[in-house]
């Protein structure tokens, strides 16, 4: 069984519909793809694009859980949810609000590859919230069995 190893939130807002989980480093890794029309993430190696569903909400609150394996499934059922591979080479994430700005260090692991499995509440709520207790996102990782990079 996986053990909890430290967890964190953080509050974002959503610039032009969406916000993103990424690598905090001091180089560019290129364009992260967006959401499709439809789709609720964009994602490459080194970020996670999401596409908020209640736009009018002011801010977002995120969750991070790191995990020393993969944790069991949330307890309560997410609207959506993904599972994806992220390089964390410089050990550190944060959180991208577009034109607010990179917010560096939100979590810190070992450096490495790590699984990140997003689950989303509140998508499918009335936008009548605009604080962070409505849309939020749930962010678990661990390591890949090949976790250094």
């Amino acid at each position: 069984m996986s053990a909890l190893i430290a967890s964190t939130e953080y509050v974002t807002s959503a610039d032009d519909d969406r916000f993103g989980i990424g690598v905090d480093a001091e180089y560019d890794y290129g364009p992260v793809p967006s959401p499709s029309q439809h789709g609720w993430f964009g994602a490459c190696e080194h970020e996670i694009t999401i596409r908020v569903a209640n736009p009018d909400q002011v801010e977002f609150l995120l969750r991070f859980e790191t995990w020393d394996g993969e944790p069991t499934a949330p307890e309560s059922l997410p609207e959506v949810d993904g599972t994806f591979l992220l390089n964390i080479s410089s050990g550190v994430l944060g959180v991208n609000e577009g034109t607010g700005g990179f917010e560096p260090g939100v979590i810190t692991v070992q450096p490495g590859r790590y699984y990140a499995r997003i689950s989303g509440y509140g998508r499918n709520s009335a936008a009548e919230s605009r604080d962070a207790t409505g849309e939020r996102y749930l962010t678990q990782l661990w390591p890949t069995r090949e976790a250094r990079c």
